[in-house]
């Protein structure tokens, strides 16, 4: 049932309709050459006048060029059909990742869940596109063979019928699970194999200050070795129920064969017919095997829709039953403390502590104290600390999260970022008045002419750090916190930063974490200690 709901969610309807009905319209085109062939090869063998096969070549040249219309139609149609389907599921993904707690994407890794989401897409994408659409299709073709068959002789239908319970018995009996299940740990380790690499790219910096340019190739060989081992017992599955299936093709083919024979020696099938028998024999032995394969590609499906499902349903922040909050004048602390698992240590517990409007507080502490992890939780985005964490008197664990993050709280994350979107609302600074001046003077300590296009690359880290910070100033809160905010500037920058840090304090509550000496000397009434 749980696939049947993604089917539903995922599937565009109408372009599956148009697809199969192409689909079906370019087997009749197939079914038409095959028996026309017949009739050609049957007037060249068997009439005594001479035959015009001006006709017959014209005909052949105008379904072969419709038959590649259609193909070239269907082609392109799938491939726009199948990527807005693997978007539209990569984009919920990231959506819903957005939406979860921070806690359960905490351990993830950006690179493994980018490579999970485009192989899982393109596969559900795969299967419901090509193997759905293509099922039908396949269905048409083995119908019309076992009539034709039994309308040429009986023992021909008798001896393809002979071949799906022979085949069945291979793939469900032997081969369905053993494909199952490697395909699941291909997956898993192409995915790895992915972030491995990408962590290679990803550290180019720090292997160049080594001077090793082996460094972590071990290990990114062990997961090839992982990758390739999965890989190849992945191909001899499939190999080996290829090849069973073949071996019987070959021994019924040869069957019709000999019987086509006889039957032609004896007048009762002319050569028109055993062209059309042949022909379609192979159809139906290759689209009774897709028939089965739509079972190998529905045990992909079922691996890729779960790893998909599992990161839809991870645990979500709720609103439902939950306070907005406003005008919040004091944040106060009872007994926080916090631990990122059951066996790692207590990193702080804070008995008691209040901030106010109106004031601007230095977190201080050596790194790995939990500065950052108390930020965290002050912004709403850690909810599984100990304790009562209050926003004036209302628990923020009964507050509406997302309102009281986006209306309430800006955030200036260690790590900075800054991108096109963050250029752009630095240059056009329109947040709070007291501080537009100090923030066109940062503006101005970037050497950077702001009336050309900026190349993000080619800023500097200071360069970077005071775009993010006047960003995060944008909009008037109650509420600013900053984490390390004069990391890699300058002296002039960070002596205009304490300047609007002090100017904002006036009527919000400012909380910064540094370890800058200028800072912490500039508000050194209100300093915490962890």
């Amino acid at each position: 049932m749980k696939y049947i709901s993604l089917f539903i969610k995922y599937s565009n309807y109408k372009a599956l309709v148009v697809l199969t009905i192409t689909n079906i319209f370019l087997t009749v085109l197939n079914l038409l050459y095959t028996f026309i062939t017949g009739q050609y090869i049957d007037l060249l063998t068997t009439s005594n006048k001479k035959l015009d096969i001006t006709y017959f070549i014209l005909f052949f040249l105008c379904i072969s060029v419709f038959i590649l219309f259609v193909n070239y139609f269907i082609a392109k149609y799938k491939a726009k059909v199948k990527a807005k389907l693997s978007y539209s599921i990569d984009l919920d993904i990231i959506k819903n990742l957005r939406d979860s707690r921070y806690k359960e994407v905490y351990d993830f890794d950006a690179t493994y869940i980018f490579q999970r989401m485009n192989i899982d897409s393109n596969e559900i994408s795969n299967y419901i596109v090509d193997t759905l659409v293509g099922f039908i299709t396949n269905i048409v073709i083995v119908v019309v063979t076992l009539i034709y068959a039994l309308l040429l002789n009986h023992y021909f239908s008798f001896i393809l019928l002979i071949y799906i319970p022979i085949y069945y018995f291979v793939y469900k009996k032997i081969y369905s699970q053993k494909l199952s299940d490697s395909n699941f740990i291909l997956k898993e380790n192409q995915s790895h194999l992915a972030n491995t690499l990408h962590g290679q790219l990803d550290n180019f910096k720090y292997v160049k200050s080594i001077g090793d340019p082996n460094y972590g190739i071990d290990k990114t060989n062990e997961r090839f070795n992982d990758f390739l081992s999965s890989l190849l017992r992945n191909v001899v599955c499939q190999l080996n129920l290829f090849t069973i299936g073949r071996s019987v093709e070959f021994v019924l083919c040869t069957i019709i064969l000999a019987i086509s024979g006889i039957m032609i020696i004896n007048n009762k099938m002319t050569l028109g017919e055993l062209t059309i028998i042949n022909s379609l024999s192979f159809s139906f032995f290759g689209n009774t095997k897709e028939l089965f394969s739509s079972a190998v590609f529905y045990n992909k499906f079922v691996v890729s829709a779960n790893r998909i499902l599992e990161l839809l349903k991870l645990q979500k922040e709720t609103s439902r039953d939950k306070k907005e909050v406003s005008n919040i004048i004091s944040i106060t602390l009872k007994d926080i403390s916090y631990q990122y698992s059951y066996d790692s240590p207590q990193l702080f517990n804070i008995e008691a502590l209040t901030f106010l409007k109106g004031k601007a507080y230095i977190l201080k502490g050596s790194n790995g104290t939990g500065k950052t992890t108390l930020l965290d939780i002050i912004a709403g985005i850690l909810d599984d600390f100990s304790g009562i964490l209050l926003l004036n008197n209302l628990d923020i664990k009964t507050v509406d999260i997302k309102y009281y993050r986006k209306k309430c709280v800006s955030y200036l994350l260690q790590n900075t970022y800054v991108d096109e979107q963050c250029i752009y609302n630095a240059i056009h600074f329109n947040g709070n008045p007291c501080v537009k001046q100090l923030v066109q003077k940062l503006m101005d300590s970037i050497d950077i002419d702001f009336t050309n296009i900026v190349n993000i690359n080619n800023l500097s880290g200071g360069e970077k750090r005071k775009l993010a910070f006047i960003d995060s100033i944008q909009v008037k809160k109650e509420i600013y916190i900053f984490d390390e905010p004069t990391n890699m500037m300058d002296k002039q920058g960070i002596m205009i930063v304490a300047d609007i840090l002090q100017q904002l304090s006036q009527d919000s509550i400012v909380i910064v974490s540094t370890h800058d000496s200028y800072l912490q000397r500039k508000f050194n009434m209100n300093h915490i200690d962890l």
